[in-house]
């Protein structure tokens, strides 16, 4: 299980993304099940993934040394990351059992925020959506994107163009519920790991 946020936020000079995940992790193979604590984030130079899914690890040897590397081999997978395009031939997704994420672009101009999946309508999967842009200018409400469990997502526009404080703590509500499983468990998320995209670069806030 995984959780994402994602928070349009805007201050007096400055609007940006700040994306959120939880840090609960659990693999399986076939001899073993591993719960531990990971970062579920791969970067590029002007990009940020977050990512959640169920992956095939019966090959994997140290289940928690795999998974890191398989999360670092999409490290500049989606630099050129435009609307429509298809990303199935990447190894990770073309071996995932159900994944998703989010992803946010900055360029000189404008911050982008994309989705991509492997669920919902069929017609997208695997293709790169485009939820939402940002230009230097931008003073809007604030839009908060929420999944949990699943390979969909919820889109909320707020009430409030909230400013990167508010929406930390917003993000952090968000990453900590008390959720029960499909087995009855309730799930620990973790420690949150939060990240802001903004002209200005990406950057990792310190765990809270």
């Amino acid at each position: 299980m995984t959780i994402h946020v994602v928070i349009s936020y805007f201050e007096k000079e400055e609007c940006g993304y700040l994306l959120g995940t939880d840090s609960s992790l659990s693999l399986i193979n076939k001899e073993k099940k591993v719960n531990f604590l990971s970062e579920k984030a791969f970067f590029s130079k002007n990009t940020i993934g977050l990512l959640g899914g169920t992956f095939d690890a019966k090959n994997f040897n140290n289940l928690m040394e795999d998974y890191n590397d398989l999360l670092k081999n999409l490290d500049g997978v989606f630099e050129n990351i435009v609307d429509g395009k298809n990303y199935f031939e990447v190894p990770l997704i073309k071996n995932s059992k159900g994944y998703r994420m989010f992803l946010a672009k900055k360029s000189d101009e404008i911050l982008e925020l994309y989705r991509l999946s492997s669920g919902g309508n069929k017609e997208y999967w695997h293709k790169a959506q485009l939820l939402h842009s940002l230009q230097r200018n931008s003073s809007e409400l604030s839009t908060m994107w929420y999944s949990i469990l699943s390979e969909h997502y919820l889109e909320t526009k707020q009430e409030h163009n909230y400013n990167l404080e508010e929406c930390i703590d917003m993000a952090i509500a968000a990453l900590n519920p008390k959720t029960r499983t499909q087995d009855g468990k309730i799930y620990t998320p973790g420690p949150s790991h939060l990240y802001i995209v903004n002209f200005n670069g990406i950057t990792t806030l310190p765990i809270p």
